[in-house]
């Protein structure tokens, strides 16, 4: 899987999670706390999806660190 594809398969999931946002908000420096305002449940949501659908685990630690769009990208790409 190519980053393209990661990219694609991230962002249908947080537009799946976030309908309140159009889809120009999900754009790599796009950040996560401040522009997406991202819940906790919504987080876990989306923490799921992302295990189910890339076979993955992120944990809370890694997903606190992550501060835009294109470090999640990057983290999922480096699990995979």
């Amino acid at each position: 899987m190519d980053m393209e594809d990661i990219i694609a398969q991230v962002n249908k999931i947080l537009q799946e999670e976030l309908y309140r946002l159009v889809e120009d908000y999900f754009v790599p420096e796009a950040r996560i706390k401040q522009d997406l305002e991202i819940t906790d449940v919504e987080k876990a949501i989306i923490l799921d999806k992302l295990e189910y659908e890339f076979d993955i685990i992120i944990d809370d630690y890694e997903w606190n660190q992550l501060k835009t769009l294109e470090d999640l990208y990057k983290l999922v790409n480096n699990k995979l």
